[in-house]
């Protein structure tokens, strides 16, 4: 990232790393963000500037700040043509809470409900990447799109429900892996397997039969339907 000659680098709190819903690129564009925020000054990088940083695409940022202002993380404003970009109250919130949990690497254990997640579903994420030769950045995106994250977060309460207990953080990397492995990365295939395999009442993720089904069998969605299937709160029944 070309800056001023003062310039040595972005400062990632460990706040900011480990918050769960947020890709590594994400958390670029955050810590980046609220370190000009902290040091007084105004965030008003354009996204074509971001993505030239980033090293990807216009769109691809465009998702990212989409999402991080859909979590409430940032807000934006706009003054005479140029766009401002600020962290919330609840990134601060975030921060100040953390100090309290962690220092040098290590948990306290003895703080608060806040606790960082494991460095080892970052790394086994990696790993799998590595090993199964997954595009990182497809990936990326894939796990960012807003209606397949709906869609994945009824399937995660599907899952709570039929073991009784909630699926754990590492659980859920993996399932994002395989989803993306069974889908070929097709967004509205994802949508389409986590629909079955919630109607078909399973613990794991399968892609629908091709075949056309034969009479007195459920139906499967289309496109359309499944989009609007994963966007509605009674979405287990049809």
């Amino acid at each position: 990232m070309k800056r001023g000659k003062s310039f040595k680098g972005i400062w990632i709190p460990r706040s900011i790393l480990e918050l769960p819903d947020l890709n590594l690129r994400q958390v670029v564009i955050l810590s980046d963000i609220a370190s000009l925020n902290n040091g007084k000054k105004q965030f008003f990088k354009s996204n074509e500037t971001i993505a030239k940083e980033c090293r990807t695409s216009p769109a691809t940022v465009k998702r990212d700040l989409n999402r991080l202002e859909d979590l409430g993380l940032i807000a934006r404003a706009h003054h005479e043509g140029v766009r401002f970009i600020s962290v919330t109250a609840r990134v601060k919130q975030i921060s100040n809470q953390a100090q309290g949990v962690y220092s040098e690497g290590h948990f306290d254990t003895s703080g608060g409900s806040l606790r960082p997640t494991s460095n080892t579903v970052t790394n086994a994420v990696i790993s799998t990447l590595q090993e199964k030769q997954i595009d990182g950045e497809r990936f990326n995106e894939f796990e960012s799109n807003v209606e397949v994250r709906k869609a994945m977060d009824a399937w995660f309460d599907h899952l709570a429900n039929l073991t009784r207990r909630e699926v754990t953080e590492n659980s859920k990397k993996q399932t994002w892996l395989t989803l993306f492995e069974e889908s070929g990365g097709k967004t509205s295939q994802a949508i389409k397997t986590i629909q079955h395999s919630i109607t078909s009442n399973w613990k794991s993720l399968h892609s629908p039969p091709e075949k056309k089904l034969f009479s007195g069998q459920r139906s499967q969605l289309n496109v359309e339907q499944a989009l609007e299937w994963a966007s509605n709160p009674s979405r287990r029944r049809f």
